[in-house]
């Protein structure tokens, strides 16, 4: 019992289902022999399940009665069951071995291993994290070293050009400004851009009503295609209100491209629309004259 190792009783799931513990608690005061035994493997623990005879008493039942305080004649009981199970044998005439104790030992000190070697890992594990560190904390310095001696070298070669370059720079200082272009102000560009030409698309749509609005459909809308055509037109053909007034005019004129018919034997055609006459190609036709009224013979 000095021993500092606490060691304790692990007790199987299986211990009162098997049938040697059955069979002592269906005996008339088998509770009592069970708990004897369970008695004798703790007070075994320390001995791995040995007990020997101490001769403090006549007997060892008697030793055994006065150290659990138990009655003798269940010490006797108990024993001789346990002997008949095979849970118990006598060793030599002064020791008995309860069998099933070296299986259900347990001990502070294995706890106590796992937490050591845990610690011992760790500790090797910051050793050498602590070893990589300083290996790099190392090579970082010499690193540094090598960039500081590079700056270095570099400031040297490069004072002799930059000594040359502030005695330039005096030498420049000495020398009449030259006048430098005065800045363009963005806002007087702005100005100053040639504002777009304004194209009069409405006073257009309303010439073609004048003189094609009663043979041909009238715009309900001056949509952007419109608008790019009629631009395009304004750039080339028709550059001015008036140019396009005279065509319009020219249109009006055109029995076959009003849908007129001054005689039976006349062609007439009665598809032509805004859309048709501001046609590039189209355009160029009516100047052309490919649409006036020929004379008859």
């Amino acid at each position: 019992m000095n021993d500092k190792k606490n060691h304790w009783l692990k007790l199987k799931t299986d211990f009162f289902p098997s049938l040697a513990i059955k069979k002592m608690r269906k005996i008339a005061g088998g509770d009592t022999y069970v708990i004897i035994y369970l008695k004798l493997m703790l007070l075994t623990l320390n001995s791995e399940g040995h007990y020997r005879y101490q001769r403090v008493e006549q007997t060892i039942e008697d030793e055994l009665a006065t150290i659990l305080d138990e009655d003798i004649e269940n010490i006797k009981i108990c024993l001789s069951l346990a002997k008949s199970f095979g849970l118990l044998e006598n060793v030599n005439d002064n020791t008995i071995f309860l069998s099933q104790v070296p299986t259900l030992i347990g001990k502070r000190d294995d706890s106590r291993d796992r937490v050591r070697e845990y610690r011992e890992r760790k500790k090797l594990s910051n050793a050498e994290n602590i070893s990589e560190n300083a290996k790099i904390t190392a090579c970082n310095a010499l690193h540094l070293l090598h960039v500081t001696a590079c700056n270095d070298r570099v400031t040297q070669c490069n004072a002799p050009r930059e000594e040359k370059i502030r005695e330039d720079n005096k030498l420049h200082c000495n020398l009449p400004a030259a006048k430098l272009p005065e800045e363009e102000d963005p806002n007087e560009k702005i100005q100053n851009k040639p504002k777009e030409e304004r194209i009069p698309h409405q006073e257009i749509v309303e010439l073609f009503h004048r003189y094609c609005g009663d043979s041909m459909p009238s715009l309900r809308e001056l949509t952007e295609a419109r608008k790019k055509s009629i631009k395009a037109r304004w750039k080339t053909t028709q550059p001015d209100i008036k140019e396009w007034e005279r065509y319009f005019k020219i249109v009006a004129s055109s029995n076959f491209l009003m849908g007129r018919q001054e005689h039976k034997d006349e062609k007439v055609w009665d598809r032509c629309t805004f859309d048709w006459l501001i046609c590039p190609r189209n355009v160029i036709k009516v100047l052309e004259g490919n649409y006036t009224n020929r004379p008859r013979n």
